[in-house]
């Protein structure tokens, strides 16, 4: 193997970064995991023994790869070669690939709450706030740690806040909730079930159907057996009923609404499945609603809102940005002690906070 290189080749650590960052969104949002082994086989690696979590990890980790290795171009050619259908070229010019988009503002917007080095994601939030955005929905995706539940429960509905704007914000760490729960806690939010005149007739409804069903001890242990035998079905049932009025009554809103769902990757499948397809996919079509949904792996947009959604994958940020972030918020640390703590937890932001704000911030101390 010869060591000359093409001149469309560049030199290890030259590729700029939207190029890498484009070819790795290219890779999460129109690759199946599949496609993405058939990939890797036909480049001779072995998918599962890349690092990184789920499909943006994997992709994430593959591109690096060939970046470290002087081997960009093979990776484009093959990724090309399998996926001819894929207009490569004006994908990128026509930006019909939901990946970041040029914000509408000249200025970085300001940010409320101090973060790492992550004001592109915060740009693109404030890029979703605007009416004039072709975008309503956002996929906020990065490994444990790395600040997506910082942005989500505190820097954007802040930012909401300043904008003037109504946001709502779900978690889904605990697997309890079911459709409802979550469609009455929106409506609770927004001004309570009587701004909801046709989601809770229609839940009211339901209920009274059931408590008519239901009479009795008899009724009451049969409810329990179906409970258990099919329940698993009940999001989707739930989900066919209540999402239309719910959407309806939604309708009627004026201004900008937002809507961030956290921690998606802790629902089950079956909420995730109906999170994704059934209620972004309905609400999505509303212009004056944006929605936020953020997780270690969020599923990928279903066709009905493909063209207004773009994902956004949190990545590791540099030992400088630590650096700063420790000079602007008083943490009294040695810059060789801030690149160790940086290094120990894997260059992620909110492991990085986690440890040095509460043992190490003269702020905290002067609270105590």
């Amino acid at each position: 193997m010869t060591n000359t290189q093409s001149a469309d080749t560049p030199a290890p650590g030259s590729v700029p970064q939207v190029r890498l960052t484009l070819l790795r969104q290219m890779l999460v949002t129109r690759f199946s995991v599949d496609e993405l082994k058939t990939l890797c086989v036909d480049l001779g690696l072995e998918y599962d023994a890349l690092p990184g979590d789920g499909k943006e990890g994997k992709a994430r980790e593959l591109v690096a790869w060939f970046e470290r290795r002087n081997r960009l171009p093979e990776l484009e050619a093959k990724s090309k070669q399998l996926r001819p259908d894929i207009a490569w070229e004006s994908e990128r010019s026509e930006e019909k690939l939901p990946v970041i988009s040029p914000p509408i503002f000249q200025k970085p917007p300001p940010v409320p709450h101090e973060t790492i080095n992550q004001h592109q994601i915060a740009a693109l939030f404030h890029d979703l706030m605007q009416p004039a955005s072709r975008f309503r929905v956002l996929r906020l995706i990065g490994d444990g740690k790395s600040g997506k539940s910082h942005f989500m429960t505190k820097v954007f509905p802040a930012m909401a806040h300043d904008a003037g704007l109504p946001c709502v914000v779900i978690t889904l760490r605990y697997q309890a909730q079911d459709v409802a729960d979550i469609l009455h806690a929106i409506c609770s939010y927004l001004g309570g079930l009587e701004a909801f005149p046709a989601y809770h007739t229609t839940y009211e409804q339901a209920q009274n159907r059931a408590k008519a069903q239901m009479s009795g001890v008899q009724a009451w242990f049969s409810r329990i057996s179906q409970t258990v035998e099919s329940g698993a079905e009940d999001p989707r049932k739930m989900g066919r009923d209540l999402v239309p009025p719910f959407v309806a009554d939604l309708r009627q809103r004026t201004g900008l609404t937002l809507l961030l769902f956290d921690a998606v990757n802790d629902a089950t499948d079956m909420m995730r499945t109906w999170l994704t397809d059934t209620l972004v996919g309905q609400v999505s079509a509303l212009a004056h609603v944006r929605i936020v949904v953020a997780g270690r792996s969020v599923p990928e947009p279903c066709g009905s809102y493909t063209a207004v959604c773009q994902s956004y994958v949190l990545q590791p940020v540099e030992e400088e940005a630590y650096i700063a972030f420790c000079r602007r918020t008083g943490i009294d640390l040695r810059e060789q002690s801030i690149r160790d703590f940086a290094r120990a937890c894997k260059y992620r932001p909110g492991a990085f906070a986690d440890l040095v704000v509460p043992n190490f911030s003269r702020r905290e101390a002067a609270h105590a």
